[in-house]
């Protein structure tokens, strides 16, 4: 991805894009105006130059979209499908990649997974980029003139030389048999009945058929859907799912969501393409599971040093907890990567790292029977999966758990949740919240936290790292300091996992960073360090480098700029 404040260009895997990139590192690196992602894979295993704007937007506090103008590279169907299949085989060339699946628009990834065309075309020009705003398709056939037309409203393009544009990088040999060639290029008409979403955002690139100058559209009204992306019982494409105390409603169907069993609904794309972790074996890797020993190593010792107590809390996907759910199979299910970290620190015998994690998947298969401990349409598990959590914390920290948090009060309401919003009509599901905060009171909010309060932005993703509260409660029964480092599993809000340990301890703070922030630390001085972090971002691993007043401060700083 490269931007600044008046584009964003996307990097649509073989369009042409690798040689994009080169033409801003030559000539444009010295632009601070201009943000251009590192391209390495082995200092970036998430390959985030590849982002979506929704994956940009959710796993980036600092980026939104804005009012920028999308650039997306992209090429005609054909021409891309050989030239993915032509990618994959020289990645991975022991698989048994079979070129005939390209005549219904899919291909085998590197890791064996069966994916489609469509996939990629929704997942970087989806219909609400595409209906709402200016694209402007910077076409692989026509790289030179579209690059130049589209780029000469926001840089200098004479400073690149024209021998640039006919030299061509990252082609890959043709390894695809010269039948299927021919079905492609001759059978079109069938090929695009079989990826109608592609095909559409093909008739609005190309205007005229064959080309012509770039096209700018700022919206259309309706596009297809492909059928690889929809399951045997959703072929309709009117999804009827039961919700509690709603009626049967119908929905199209989004990528980004699954639709289950008797109404659950699980991410499938996401930030870090979450259900994949599910459907290939080796996609959190060796290194991502090092990295995380070293880290819990790091932070432990540090602790054991400062005679601070400390716990890592995993908050597991709703899809380990509850795959009975999911519809359709699940090969690699013990491959999510919480189920592989503890594995392997099971394996390795590693008990001075196993005794500060708490893993909570056995305990809540155990209790799942009972109570619903995340809600059918979110990610988010609901204050039984909180308590149930909060139980283990203190169990590894030899504390009693207070269950007069189960008493408290209780607000019960219909509402559209994260996953139920992404359905068209949006599902709504009845909600039950309980109120923890009986003796606990707020004492502070940092600025970026009143920030959002003031203007009513307490759902609004961008907004949430680097959120600091604190909670102090003079009649706690355990009179100790507690640090909690968490994201949204745990809440700058009280009415998750923040408010349990508030009502619980002398004095809670609430840093929202998966990173710890030792100079907080230092200054606060805890007895207690709890850390949190949801299973479906662990392919991140944090680098504890952060620091929280710098953070707040360069935030607003931008925000105010704005």
């Amino acid at each position: 991805m490269i931007y600044n404040d008046a584009f964003v260009w996307l990097h649509f895997p073989r369009c042409a894009g690798t040689k994009i990139e080169f033409l801003f590192r030559d000539y444009y690196s010295e632009d601070k105006s201009i943000f251009q992602d590192l391209v390495d894979d082995k200092i970036d295993q998430s390959i985030s130059w590849h982002n979506s704007i929704a994956q940009r937007e959710s796993g980036d506090s600092d980026f939104t979209l804005g009012d920028r103008i999308v650039i997306c590279s992209f090429r005609k169907l054909p021409a891309w499908l050989k030239s993915r299949y032509n990618f994959e085989y020289l990645r991975s060339p022991g698989l048994s990649h079979k070129p005939e699946l390209l005549l219904e628009g899919e291909f085998l990834e590197a890791n064996g997974y069966k994916n489609h065309a469509d996939y990629y075309a929704r997942k970087y020009l989806p219909p609400e980029i595409i209906e709402n705003r200016s694209i402007r398709f910077l076409r692989a056939e026509y790289f030179e003139s579209d690059f130049k037309e589209i780029f000469s409203e926001f840089i200098d393009i004479s400073i690149i030389p024209e021998w640039e544009f006919s030299h061509r990088i990252n082609k890959a040999k043709s390894q695809i048999p010269d039948e299927i060639i021919s079905k492609l290029s001759n059978n079109c008409e069938d090929l695009y009945k079989k990826c109608p979403y592609w095909h559409s955002l093909e008739k609005i690139a190309y205007p005229d058929g064959d080309g012509g100058k770039f096209c700018e559209k700022t919206g259309i009204k309706y596009l297809e859907k492909s059928p690889n992306d929809i399951s045997p019982e959703e072929k309709d494409l009117n999804v009827k799912i039961p919700v509690s105390g709603e009626k049967l409603l119908g929905n199209k169907i989004n990528d980004d969501v699954h639709v289950g069993k008797e109404g659950w609904l699980f991410l499938r794309t996401g930030t870090n393409n979450s259900l994949s972790y599910y459907l290939a074996p080796d996609l959190f890797t060796e290194e991502m599971i090092n990295n995380w020993i070293n880290l819990l190593r790091s932070r432990i010792n540090y602790f054991q040093e400062n005679e601070i107590a400390y716990a890592h809390l995993f908050a597991p996907n709703k899809l380990t907890i509850y795959p009975e759910f999911y519809r359709g199979d699940l090969p690699f299910f013990t491959s999510s990567p919480l189920q592989k970290l503890f594995q392997k620190l099971v394996d390795l015998d590693l008990r001075s790292v196993l005794d500060h994690v708490v893993n909570p998947i056995e305990y809540f298969n155990n209790i799942k029977k009972d109570q619903q401990l995340y809600w059918k349409t979110d990610t988010h598990w609901t204050f039984w999966g909180v308590f149930g959590a909060y139980q283990l914390i203190c169990k590894n920290l030899g504390y009693q758990t207070d269950m007069d948090l189960l008493k408290r009060d209780r607000k019960t309401t219909t509402l559209v949740m994260d996953t139920g919003g992404k359905l068209n009509p949006p599902v709504s599901e009845q909600a039950t919240f309980f109120q923890p905060l009986v003796n606990a009171k707020r004492i502070y909010a940092n600025p970026l936290e009143k920030y959002k309060e003031d203007r009513n932005y307490k759902n609004i993703f961008d907004y949430h790292v680097g959120s600091n509260v604190v909670f102090e409660n003079p009649m706690a029964k355990i009179q100790q300091k507690v640090i909690l480092f968490g994201d949204s599993f745990s809440e700058s809000r009280p009415h998750l996992l923040t408010g349990a340990l508030a009502e619980t301890f002398r004095e809670v703070h609430f840093v929202w960073s998966v990173n710890l922030d030792y100079g907080y630390i230092k200054d606060v001085q805890p007895d207690i360090v709890i850390s949190e972090n949801v299973e479906r971002f662990m392919p991140r691993v944090p680098t504890d480098t952060f620091n929280l007043k710098d953070f707040v401060r360069n935030k607003l700083s931008k925000i105010s700029d704005k």
